[in-house]
């Protein structure tokens, strides 16, 4: 064992003199090299103009957008990235954003993203990127054949846009601004029809001129038709419009009931809450789908037999508790809830709640 030891010593001892050895040769053949000089370079812009930006593409379900096309882009620019918002009186909301940038083809450039409604030519502004440099933009909604509860009455009443506002609360209100005009040379009277059946009137309730219009404007409700025209013999002459020249009013309505449920407006979503043994909850999730851009009421039925079972309990408890809400049973302890003011959904708006089985 001792003869080992001895070997290994001489071992390590022959190794660290090489090692010695080595060191001094090593160093002399080591190059020194400088830090690089600090550099910087400037990206100029690749051009400057006011873009136009306007929703792109064939109208889907509920007049939605899956594309916005950015268009006058300057040459030189390669790479574009756009954002649209609408304006709910002074709060301006994201409507839709480019998920990367797309690449600019004679001056244009379009993005896909997920459906939206395009807002108004005046309730709607647009953001644009190109090269990763900001640049002015204009956003624009052309003229389309409307859709929605609001059509013209005549035909020669042509209705050049149609711009959406929401209240929300108790009672939720919406407003249109509605412009018309007529393809016709010579003055024609107009009309526009209002269906307050459909969304988002859902029956006559409470519909309004805005302002009634400074007199300029009449609405005249029958069952749940509404029309609106000119008041003949006014100072603006409303009455008539002809080409060139186009007329405005607002028409309001709020519902105080439980707005109808919109096919396909919303999914529910719901999941174990909560479970104890003296409370049990099961949690729900209404998600707007995008395709209604009119307020939706909605159902969602819940067994709680379980939850019962578990607790014991011989009541139940729905959250939020308010009036917004409506709790129905079903029989053998499935649960109805059912949604009203301000508890419906537009959009891709969400509601969260839970009903539990307390002892």
């Amino acid at each position: 064992m001792r003869a080992r030891r001895t070997a290994v010593a001489w071992l390590v001892a022959v190794l660290a003199v090489a090692l010695l050895g080595l060191a001094p040769a090593s160093a002399s053949r080591l190059t020194l090299t400088a830090p690089a000089r600090p550099s910087y370079a400037t990206a100029a812009r690749c051009g400057s103009a006011t873009v136009t930006v306007v929703p792109d593409g064939p109208t889907g379900a509920g007049g939605t957008f899956t594309s916005v096309r950015v268009s006058g882009v300057p040459a030189g620019c390669s790479r574009g990235t756009v954002r649209v918002a609408s304006r709910n009186g002074s709060t301006w909301t994201q409507v839709v954003a480019a998920q990367a940038a797309a690449t600019v083809s004679s001056g244009t450039f379009t993005v896909t993203v997920p459906a939206f409604h395009a807002p108004g030519t005046g309730t709607g502004a647009a953001w644009v990127m190109l090269d990763g440099w900001p640049v002015a933009a204009t956003w624009t909604r052309p003229a389309s054949s409307p859709t929605g509860p609001i059509t013209p009455g005549t035909p020669t009443t042509v209705i050049s846009s149609q711009d959406w506002t929401y209240t929300d609360g108790y009672s939720l209100g919406t407003c249109t601004v509605v412009t018309v005009t007529t393809t016709s040379a010579t003055p024609v009277a107009w009309s526009v029809a209002v269906d307050l059946a459909a969304a988002p009137f859902n029956g006559p309730g409470n519909v309004w001129l805005e302002g009634a219009n400074n007199g300029r404007f009449a609405l005249t409700r029958t069952g749940n038709r509404a029309t609106v025209t000119g008041v003949a013999g006014d100072w603006a002459g409303s009455a008539t419009v002809r080409a060139g020249t186009s007329l405005t009013f607002t028409l309001c309505g709020r519902d105080y009931g439980n707005p109808t449920p919109v096919p396909g407006a919303y999914t529910v979503e719901t999941s174990q809450g909560t479970w104890t043994p003296t409370r049990a909850c099961t949690n729900f999730t209404i998600r707007g789908t995008g395709i209604s851009q009119f307020w939706s009421g909605w159902t969602v039925d819940l067994p709680m037999s379980s939850a019962f079972a578990l607790t014991g309990g011989s009541r139940t408890e729905l959250s939020p508790n308010n009036v917004s809400l409506t709790l129905t049973p079903l029989g053998a302890q499935t649960y109805r809830v059912t949604s009203s003011a301000p508890a419906s959904v537009r959009g891709t708006q969400t509601f969260t709640g839970s009903l539990c089985a307390v002892r």
